[in-house]
């Protein structure tokens, strides 16, 4: 289920490598975590993952944005439209 922690955890993790690489090594190691243990809390609590993770994924993907434009990282937004596209279809779908 896509729903589990570690898929989630993995798709997390491949979703901060689209950070410019300085913010990534600064605090991606924490953001990784921070997302690891309250993702763990919810599941465990029965609260639901689905918002949580709908939450985490669209604040997280406008953040990588808004690095990028900051670092005009022009490289990485042809990638990140791309990116944009599949989340929305998979929130839409």
């Amino acid at each position: 289920m896509i729903y589990e922690p570690y898929s989630l955890r993995r798709f997390y993790r491949k979703l901060l490598r689209l950070y410019p690489r300085g913010f990534r090594d600064q605090l991606g190691e924490s953001m990784e975590q921070t997302f690891n243990d309250l993702c763990r809390e919810r599941y465990e609590a029965e609260g639901g993952l689905f918002g949580f993770v709908l939450w985490t994924f669209a604040d997280t993907f406008a953040g990588i944005i808004k690095e990028n434009i900051k670092k005009e990282n022009i490289i990485m937004m042809p990638i990140l439209r791309k990116f944009g596209v599949v989340i929305i279809s998979v929130i839409a779908g």
